[in-house]
């Protein structure tokens, strides 16, 4: 029930002018405005202004339910719940000769700031079924706050930059449209241009273009998926084809990823509460560090003054992630801190709620070929950790030579990782062709190697 109504105006045959209204509360909801209503009850014309205030037990959808409007969807009753108290000021102005006219809005609601422009064809009463081109900007204190508050799982965003999402489209609103969004927050971006099908608001659908400028990469990597992985700086494009929130496909990958060149596709299907990732990589070098990192977490690879090893701690993401996934990477050169360690190099990346692991690794070494298959799990503390591996080499003449030369090098390298994974508690399973390969290449530690082994056993 409404209460406080007032009104003052007047009519004639041609028009009703409202010099002044006002509802003080319905459904918590306080409204204000002035307007003219002109044509005939069947072809209605309108213009003016209107003010409304949403308190924080505003209950838009009663409110919504007595208005000549489409269904409020439950997403969009959601997105008004999240953002109460709100201010929301409509201007209306006069039609044109075809009843086309434009509706301003300028908001504040929630965290959220919000200033709109949309032309309609064919006027107020035929906005959702007659092709309409509009243009919004929303403003919020971060990238948290903005996605939060339009409905959207929100990720380990920085709370601390400002954030602005800017969209314009032209279609019908409550069929398709095509669309232009562009989210910024300080020098990160990304903007997507395309098809956008929403006459089913439980199953969006598009397909177009998505531009990527990241240098934080964390909070979206986590929203898409790859929580705790190691992406790095990302700037390039791809083809994005989605429904909903459960189908993702990026296709025609084209980035840079921090020095190296990106390609691929990428797919991330939702089967339940679960998120599953799978696709096919291409990236120009790859570090061994990334491996670590990968599998121990990016602490893995912090390394103290004067050690030439790293040993910071191993660690399975704490809690689990809610994704799976397995990924084919192929690379023409696998580096170790700059120098080609392996040519031609392809393997899989797999990872379950407690397990990382790198599979089917095979890449060339002259004329020989190194492959390898090696696995993190699990969750807890260290002292839970399990690290197998296992490694097969076939080397040539030349091979074996070179992995001499380096044995001198390779001493203090071999004498640090076996104390740090030692102290560790996380060597359970090493293989016996790896045992093998590490006393070929270190010599005197071998023994120290298999002692700390059964030590630890």
């Amino acid at each position: 029930m409404a209460r406080g109504v007032t009104a003052e105006g007047q009519w004639s045959p041609d028009a009703i002018d409202l010099a002044h209204g006002r509802i003080d509360e319905v459904a918590q909801i306080r409204l204000e405005g002035a307007g003219q209503m002109t044509g005939d009850v069947t072809s209605p014309r309108f213009e003016g202004t209107l003010r409304a205030d949403l308190q924080p037990q505003a209950n838009v959808a009663a409110l919504w339910s007595v208005l000549p409007l489409p269904e409020l969807h439950s997403s969009i009753e959601s997105v008004f719940s999240a953002n109460r108290p709100a201010r929301f000021d409509f201007e209306l102005t006069e039609p044109g000769t075809a009843n086309e006219q434009k509706l301003l809005l300028t908001s504040s609601a929630g965290d959220l700031s919000m200033n709109a422009e949309v032309m309609l064809s064919e006027g107020l009463t035929k906005a959702f079924t007659t092709p309409t081109i509009g243009k919004f900007e929303i403003n919020a204190p971060s990238a948290n706050a903005l996605f939060a508050q339009l409905g959207l799982e929100s990720g380990a965003f920085d709370d601390q930059v400002p954030a602005t999402l800017k969209l314009e489209y032209q279609g019908t609103i409550f069929n398709s449209v095509q669309l232009t969004g562009i989210y910024t927050s300080a020098a990160e971006a990304l903007g997507y241009q395309g098809s956008l099908i929403v006459s089913d608001l439980d199953r969006l659908r598009g397909n177009g273009e998505l531009r990527v400028k990241l240098g934080d990469t964390e909070g979206f990597a986590d929203w898409v998926g790859l929580k705790s992985f190691p992406v790095p700086a990302l700037n390039g494009k791809t083809e994005l084809k989605f429904t909903g929130t459960s189908s993702v496909e990026l296709n025609d990958l084209q980035m840079r990823a921090g020095e190296e060149d990106v390609s691929g596709n990428m797919q991330i299907r939702q089967l339940g509460e679960v998120r599953v990732v799978t696709g096919d990589i291409n990236v120009g070098r790859l570090d061994v560090a990334a491996f670590s990192t990968f599998l121990g977490g990016a602490a893995s690879n912090l390394t103290s003054k004067g050690q030439i090893w790293p040993d910071g701690p191993f660690s399975v993401e704490n809690g689990g992630r809610n994704t799976r996934g397995r990924l084919h990477v192929e690379t023409p050169l696998l580096l170790v801190n700059g120098d080609a360690l392996l040519s031609e190099v392809g393997f899989d990346v797999t990872w379950t709620n407690s397990e990382n692991r790198i599979r089917n690794l095979v890449g060339a070494r002259g004329q020989g070929e190194v492959s390898a298959d090696v696995s993190l799990c699990c969750h807890g503390d260290v002292a839970q950790k399990q690290l197998q591996a296992g490694f097969r080499l076939m080397a040539s003449p030349s091979m074996i030579s070179s992995l001499k030369r380096l044995r001198s090098g390779l001493k203090a390298k071999c004498r640090v990782v076996v104390s740090f994974l030692a102290r560790e508690k996380i060597l359970r399973v090493l293989s016996t062709a790896w045992v093998a390969m590490v006393a070929f290449l270190c010599w005197g530690f071998a023994l120290k190697i298999l002692i700390r082994i059964f030590l630890r056993k």
